[in-house]
């Protein structure tokens, strides 16, 4: 679980905004790094995490461009 970060932690990682996440989440689906949901009890929203490699390599690696 140290591995795995929030979708605010990954944009702060990649120096994005919300809207360039997301946007770079619809426009690339097969590249995008995967989500983990994790369920934290039934009163609880879904937690979507992602690994911190992936969204490196994404963000930093093929597409340095994304970031500020």
């Amino acid at each position: 679980m140290d591995n795995l970060i929030t979708s605010r932690e990954a944009q702060k990682l990649a120096k994005i905004g919300l809207t360039a996440f997301y946007m770079a989440k619809r426009f690339n689906p097969k590249e995008f790094p995967r989500e983990h949901i994790v369920f934290c009890g039934k009163n609880h929203n879904p937690k979507h995490l992602y690994n911190k490699e992936d969204v490196i390599e994404f963000f930093l690696v093929k597409y340095p461009n994304f970031g500020g």
